[in-house]
Order: C-alpha cells, then structure tokens, then sequence
C-alpha cells in the first residue's frame, strides 16, 4: 500500500510539472469583470487553436497548456476591441483590460419568405401573394400554391376541404367562413396559416388524426380592437333593349379582439352575381346531426361550365350577423344568424332525350319562370375545448320558404308550373369528452332533431300534389378511449333512428317509417409522428318498421384507415369503408309522387338497403422553398345488388318504377392537382379529373350496360412581368361520354362531347388605378351548340380608404347560350337568354 502511494505521488508531482494552468481576469475600462469573453491559446504562428475557454460572470478565466508549450493568448467579445498577449509575457491572475469598440456592419436586405414552415403549420405571407387587383382575403388565398377557393366559397387545401376557419385564433364562423374570407379586406390580413392534420380537440391532439387541414387568418395590428367596416354603393343600367336600373351595394362591420369578435353583413345586388356567402350559409358542413331531403324540387336553371352571373336575372338580399364571446380561458359562447331572399327568373329552352327509353324518348319544353329561394337559420354554440375537457352543445334552427311559378310549353302544349317546397328544421346536439386517469377518455355524444316538410306541386296532369312530410330524429352513443400498451382502444355503444311521416290528401297516401340502428364497436388506433393507423369492427343491429312490416338485420361495417408521413414532403392516406343506407319510407312508397311537375317515381315497395364498398387514397406533396404543392386522389366504390329502375314517357310525364331486379355497379375517379409558384412573377397550375361509372338500366325490361365517362382537365397560368402589368390564362376541356352495350335487340348506343372554356385577362395597375380586361371563349365538337366569346372592362381609381370602379359587362352583347349536356340516364341540349351589355359605377369606402 505504502508503494502504490508513492508511485501515485509521483505521477501527480509529474503531471503538475508537465502542465500548467493560466489564470486570469478580464475587465472593461471601468474595471467591471466581463462574461463570455473568448479565451483562446493560439500557436505562434496565430493559425492553429491549442486551447480555450470562456470567462464566467466574475470575470475569471482558466485554462491549461503543457509547460513547454509556447503561444499566444487572444481575448475576444462582440463590442470590444480584440487584444493579444504571448504566453512569456502573460503572468498568472494578470488582468487584461478590453476597450470597447464599435462596428459599422454593410446594409443588409432581409426578404421575408413566400412560404415558411415550423412543424405542421404553414404560413403564407399575404404581402407577396397579394397583386394590386385583389380586394378580399379570398382573393389572395387562391393565388396561394396548394389552396384552392371553390365557387360555394369553401376552400381547400391539397384537394381537401379544410375543417376550420380560424380568425386570430378563434372559431366564429364554423363552416359559414365565407362571409369573412370574400369580404375582408386582403390589407387588413398579415398572414395566412395552414395547420395540417388539424385536430380541433385540444386533448385529443397526439392522439387522434385528422386528414384534413385548417386555415387561420392573422392580422394586422392595426385590424385588431377596432371597429371597422366597409361600403359599397354601386349602381347601373342594361345597354341592350330595355334600360333595367342595376344595384349592386354591400355593407360589412366587424370587430375582432381577444375577449370579442364579431362580423355582420348585408349585400344586395341584381346584376347576376352570384353570393358566395349565401351558398354557403345555406348548406351545413361537416354538421353530425342527420337532415331530411326535400322530395319536391324547385323551379331552377342550371348552365354547365359557364360563369352564372351571365345568366342569373336577380334581385338577392344577404343578411347575416355572427358574434363570438371568450367566457373563459378555453370557453366560448358564439351566435349566428343569417337570411338570404333570392328571386331568380328562369327562361330556357331544353330539349331532353332518355337514353333509357327505346322510343319515343323525346321532351321540349320553353320555360318562364320566377323562383324565390329564401330561407332564414340561426344558431347558439357553448363551447369548453381545454386539456381535460371538451363539450359543446349546439343549438340550431331553421326555416326555407321556396316557391315558383311560371309557364312552360311541353311538346308544344302549354303547362302552368306551380311549386311550393317549405322546410323547417330545429336541433340540438352535445358533445362531451372527459380526460381520466392514466391517459384515459370518456366520449359521449346526442343529438335530437325534428324536420317538418310540407310541399304543394302542380303537375304536367293538372293535378296538385300535396306532399307533406315530418320527421323526428335521435342518436346517443357512448365510448371508452385508454391506451394499451403502446397503442390506444375505443369501445363504443350507442343508438340512432328516426321517424317520419308522410301524407298526401288527393292520393290517399298516409305512411309511417320507424328506424333504429344500435351499433357496437371496437376500435384500436396509434398516432406516430410518420405511421398513424385506426381500425374499427362496428356490429350493427338495423330494425326497420314501415306500414305495419317490419325488417330486421345485423351487419358487420369494418373502417379502416392508414396514413404515412415518411417525411416533411410527403403524405399518403388510404381508407376502406363498407356501409349500408336504408331506404326511408318515401324511397319505398308504392304511391306515384312526383318530384317536379314532368318526374314522377314509385319506390320499391319493401325493406331494401344500400350497400357500399369504398376505398380512397390521397397522396400529397409539398417542397415549401421551392413553391411546389401536388395532390392526387383516387377512390373505388363498389355497388352490390341495386335495384334497377324501369322507366317510360307517359305523355310528357317521366315515370320511374322500382322492380325486384338487381344488378352490381361501380365506380372509379382520379383527381390529381400540381401548382407551382416560380416567385413574384410567374405561376402555374395544373388539373385533371377522370370518373368513370358502370352500371344497368331497364330497357323494355331487359338489363342493359351502361358506361358513363367524365374527363375534365383545366390549366392556369399567371404572368407578372412588372409591379404594373400582369395576364392570366385559364383553360379547360370537359370530354362527356355515355355508352350502351348491345344487348339482344338494344342497338348498341354512344355519344360524346368536347367543350372547351378559355379565360385571358389582362390586368393594368399604374400607381392607383386597376384596369382589367377580361375575355372568356366558349366552344365545342357539338355542332348544335354555339361559339360564344365575352369580353368585360373594369377601371376602378382608389383615393386613401376610398374607392371608385367602373364595370362594363358582356361587350360584344351575346345574347344567347347554348350547350348539349350528357347525363347517364338522358341528354339534354339547352338554350338560355343572357344578360344583356350592362354598366355599373361603384363607390367604395372605409368605415
């Protein structure tokens, strides 16, 4: 022992003498100590680092070096002169004292990014998306590569619908989000954010995937606490034929703060525009509680692949108020309310072929019409969505008043056309998730539903249908979510059904349909930062009662769905569904009922559900730095034993009968989307559709094979060659084709058409006018149908928050449009008179 700790002993005293530490402190000219200096041991030659250390907050430094070791001691810190000291000169806890000095750094250009990301969010800078032409955000939002807004308003983000439309943050317009995004000012918006993947139960995130994508809207800060509003005050005149006065007026206040948001609006116009917001006030996306279908339909006009303010002869009225309170932290309250009066004339000339029908197929009608669209909902949202608890409770009402009337001549024998389809819906659903122990959920979900349907239709026989029709619907369910090892189980319980009634006077008709389904299921699912997966086993128990018969049936609908990231660029989702529909008493009628006033169908008569296999897989790719986004869509959809449908011409009246023969369909689509951005001047995009159908018509009794193909591709080019000057080119071909097999005397049948669409606009913006010129061809490989080229002209000069245009639609003063329109059971070539050469002066201004 003694040896070893002399032989210890003199390693030390060696190790000390081969060693040395140089100590010292660094100080400023007021002799206070400096931190983080670098303290560097150079070589002689000043090239080669040997040691080095940094100073702590005392001033101190220490570092060591071999006692042979020659060099030199340099000390460095950002705003401070560097100093250097050779080793020979340097004494141990010497103080070095460092000068400060300043820096003249060269003028540096920062460019923010078009596109940046952090995680699974994207943000779009407004500025550089933003052309001097645009005035709305949702403007802005389509020249966004991976973004698209649809003519409803709705927006999407790598051909999916997004889920949520967030102001600074909050949710107030839930799916109604157009009223904001076509009305704010796109100078009022800093940023746009993409949230991918976007799960809007706070808990529930890490946990649950989502496949779509959510979309944020950040302010300014000068949009923020205060309110603000716009005017829009805009009149004109017809330059064709009569001198009709136009208006076209808009009024919007809103407010968005961190306790308060709220937005209102009222537009009016009869110039043809279209509302965006009304369309989609009127539909409820995304909404779990189940609606009925009116089975009457209204008067209406429908003109393919061309802008409809060509043909709409309008008067609208837009109504709409929505507020948003913060009760709490993760609290809100939010109310909406909205109304739209729509009166639309219809005139059009359509003649109509039933490939279905062997002979005798033929219908021309000549209609005038005037159609009110109009109805008035509402809404009350409470919401808590925090880390351990998630519950809303939604309450909503609604009310659709339609009616037309007009007259029509059918084989040239004249038709008075009346119709009178109301609706009246009030519901009310909760939502609660509660967080347990251990990582564990506790989900429950109801809603209640009551729909009330009355309808009067005068009918090509001139009788007057009175279909009333109520119905009562119901569901609560419960589940039980918890991990198990390393993934997570759900097992779920819970019934739904409905009841509904339906009653028509002059046909005797007086029907009652009960359903119930109860479902039970097990669920196991994982969420990875690149795999995630879910798979559900639901045991469905369907009991059905309709006039006294009763049907009952157990299924099996598996749900599975799988999604990769393998990395930040790439996204690939597959699903597999198998699902059945019931068919409600209406659908199962025997009574002849019509839907307009030449369509009359007979249901099946009994017990018959629709059964579905689907699989769909969405591939999507980004590269944010260079401006590229791709999506590609696809999706399979097989049928089993449908019923087939026997149809005829009655006179002028198509009937469709339901019979006990049955026959497989399917069908198959792609969609696939590329846009590239190549900076501020130039942009691309890229679409194609393909579908394609098989299916089985009746024809003299006999199943016949029906083939129907759509094909649509689209390209969109943008040019700015300068800050004053830019083009856009947009074009689109739409191919349609129906096809019937030979089958024993069926001769065999085909027909196809091409259409194509052109846009070229040209945009002027010196200083503070905007100019467009904005040009549209339409043509076709269809002979009957007509070459149509419109040109339109605006100039608008804004002063400050002011703003003055002047419009001048449809220049070469068209008159007439005309088209022939594929379906699968018909073909339809159709004539609409368009809105004639028109102007409107518009006065803008900033409340």
């Amino acid at each position: 022992m003694n040896k070893c700790l002399v032989i210890l002993i003199f390693l030390l005293v060696c190790a000390e003498a081969m060693a040395q530490a140089l100590r010292g402190r660094v100080v400023d000219a007021q002799s206070a100590p400096l931190e983080a200096v670098s303290v560097v041991l150079m070589d002689n030659s000043g090239k080669k680092p040997i040691a080095f250390a940094h100073t702590g907050a005392d001033g101190h430094f220490s570092l060591s070096r071999s006692k042979e070791q020659d060099g030199i001691l340099t000390f460095t810190l950002l705003g401070y002169a560097k100093d250097s000291i050779r080793v020979q000169s340097f004494r141990n806890g010497q103080t070095v004292v460092l000068k400060e000095q300043s820096y003249h750094l060269k003028e540096v250009k920062i460019k923010a990014p078009r596109i940046s990301q952090h995680g699974d969010t994207l943000t779009y800078s407004v500025n550089v998306f933003k052309h001097q032409e645009d005035r709305s955000i949702a403007d802005v939002i389509a020249n966004m590569p991976g973004l698209q807004v649809n003519d409803d308003g709705t927006i999407e983000y790598q051909g999916r619908r997004i889920n949520k439309f967030y102001v600074e943050g909050m949710d107030m317009f839930g799916s109604k989000y157009a009223q904001v995004s076509e009305n704010m000012s796109a100078d009022k918006v800093k940023s746009v954010q993409v949230y991918e993947n976007h799960q809007q139960i706070k808990m529930l995130r890490g946990l649950s995937f989502s496949e779509q994508a959510a979309l944020n809207i950040v302010l300014r800060d000068d949009a923020k606490n205060v309110w603000q509003g716009v005017v829009d005050l805009g009149a004109g005149s017809s330059l064709q034929s009569d001198a009709d006065f136009l208006c076209d007026s808009r009024f919007n206040s809103m407010l968005f703060s961190r306790k308060m948001q709220t937005f209102s609006l009222y537009k009016f116009n009869n110039c043809g525009i279209e509302l965006k917001e009304g369309i989609n006030l009127r539909k409820l996306f995304g909404y779990g509680v189940p609606e009925a279908n009116s089975y009457v339909n209204n008067i209406s006009m429908d003109v393919p692949d061309l802008n409809s303010s060509r043909t709409r002869m309008n008067k609208t009225h837009l109504l709409s108020t929505n507020w948003l309170f913060k009760t709490g932290k993760d609290a809100d309250l939010r109310l909406q309310l909205s109304g739209v009066l729509d009166a639309t004339e219809v005139n059009e000339e359509v003649v109509t072929e039933y490939t279905d029908i062997a002979s005798d197929n033929r219908i021309t009608e000549y209609s005038n019409a005037r159609s009110y669209n109009n109805f008035a909902n509402g809404e009350l949202l409470y919401r808590v969505n925090s880390e351990r608890l998630f519950l809303t409770n939604n309450m909503r009402a609604s009310i659709t008043f339609d009616r037309s009337s007009g007259t029509s001549f059918v084989n040239d024998m004249q038709q008075n056309q009346y119709v009178k389809p109301h609706r009246r819906i009030i519901s009310d659903e909760l939502e609660m998730i509660n967080r347990l122990k251990n990582g564990s959920q506790l989900k429950s979900h109801a809603y209640l539903s009551y729909n009330y349907l009355p309808s009067k239709l005068l009918t090509a026989d001139g009788a007057l249908q009175e279909l009333n029709q109520s119905a009562f619907y119901w569901g609560a369910s419960i589940a039980f979510a918890h991990p198990l090892g390393k993934i997570n189980a759900q097992y779920t319980i819970g019934n739904e059904g409905f009841t509904q009634h339906i009653e028509e006077g002059n046909r005797s008709l007086s029907s009652r349909y009960v359903q119930n389904i109860t479902r039970a299921s097990i669920g196991l699912y994982n969420q990875g930062e690149k795999l995630s997966w879910n798979i559900r086993v639901p045991l469905a128990l369907l009991i059905q009662t309709f006039n006294g018969h009763k049907n009952q049936l157990i299924e099996v609908e598996p749900q599975l769905s799988l999604n990769i990231k393998p990395n930040a660029h790439w996204n690939f989702t597959t699903t597999y569904s198998y699902s059945q529909q019931p068919k409600d008493g209406i659908e199962m009628c025997r009574v002849p009922l019509f839907t307009d006033y030449l369509v009359q169908r007979v249901g099946t008569g009994y017990f018959d559900n629709l059964k579905m296999h689907q699989v769909n897989l969405h591939a999507a790719y980004k590269n944010t730095r260079h401006g590229l986004f791709a999506s590609l869509q696809t999706g399979y959809t097989y049928r089993p034993n449908g019923i087939l449908y026997a149809h005829q011409l009655d006179g002028i009246i198509y009937c469709s009968v339901a019979t006990e023969q049955k026959r497989n369909s399917h069908s198959f689509h792609i969609n696939g989307k590329l846009n590239k951005d190549f900076g501020s001047k130039f942009s691309l995009g890229l679409q194609t559709y393909f579908s394609q159908s098989h299916s089985y018509n009746l024809m003299d009794e006999t199943p016949v094979a029906y083939r129907f193909r759509n094909v649509n591709a689209s390209v969109h080019l943008s040019y700015r060659p300068c800050s004053w000057f830019s083009m856009e080119e947009k074009s689109f071909i739409f191919h349609t084709e129906s096809q019937r097999q030979q089958t024993g005397n069926i001769a065999y049948y085909t027909q196809r058409t091409n259409t194509f669409n052109h846009e070229f606009n040209l945009f002027f913006t010196p200083k503070k006018w905007v100019l467009q010129w904005k040009n549209e061809f339409y043509h076709s490989n269809d002979r009957s149908s007509s070459f149509n080229f419109f040109s339109d002209f605006s100039a608008s000069y804004k002063i400050k928050d002011s703003e003055i245009s002047l419009c001048i639609n449809n220049l070469m003063g068209n008159d007439t449009y005309e088209r022939t329109i594929i379906q699968t059971n018909f073909t339809t070539h159709t004539a609409h008179r368009l809105r004639p050469r028109e102007f409107i002066v518009k006065y803008s201004f900033v409340l």
